[in-house]
């Protein structure tokens, strides 16, 4: 009766430590930034949700496309209704694991560059990317921030001709995730 009485807080005990391992967050800032000649575009968000398990090393993200806000009320309108079709496609996602994953360097405090491989979902097609992410362990828990390159073309977000001296071909992303929380 004792061992399986040990055997059961065991299991309970491992249980609650992959638990503990898992980082969230409902505030990630998504930025992007397509500078042309003719105009720049530029656009935040602050609405991303992430989740970090640094047990098997996956990380996730998704975002609703219509949460960007614009300082430019019409770009905001065209962005939504003309290139990313946010009705018909209101998220974006993202869902890879850590090439090197080595979870104990999640516990000490410190900065850790990893690379993250995985599938972006974006206007509805989805692709395979590879990014970097550096992490920042703290004592009140995980920042993380990455950049990146998105062509729309990738993506199948169709610009016309005659607004393509106006949008970028390669538009800059940024993400940064001040406060990963354990869960």
């Amino acid at each position: 009766m004792k061992i399986k009485l040990v055997g059961l807080l065991l299991c309970i005990s491992i249980m609650l430590q992959a638990q503990q391992n898992r980082f969230f967050s409902r505030e990630a800032g998504v930025s992007f930034y397509s500078q042309t000649p003719l105009e720049d575009i530029e656009a935040h968000s602050y609405t991303g949700v992430a989740v970090v398990d640094i047990t098997n090393g996956q990380v996730e993200f998704s975002l609703l496309i219509k949460d960007f806000k614009f300082k430019n009320a019409l770009m905001q309108e065209h962005f939504n209704e003309n290139y990313m079709e946010s009705d018909r496609y209101p998220r974006a996602f993202f869902k890879g694991n850590l090439d090197k994953h080595n979870a104990s360097l999640f516990f000490k405090e410190g900065d850790i560059r990893e690379t993250v491989t995985g599938n972006l979902t974006l206007h509805g097609v989805t692709k395979a990317v590879q990014v970097e992410i550096l992490f920042t362990v703290k004592k009140e828990g995980l920042a993380a921030q990455t950049n990146f390159i998105v062509k729309p073309a990738d993506f199948g977000i169709q610009v016309p001709s005659i607004l393509s001296n106006k949008i970028a071909r390669d538009i800059k992303v940024s993400i940064q995730i001040a406060a990963l929380k354990k869960i």
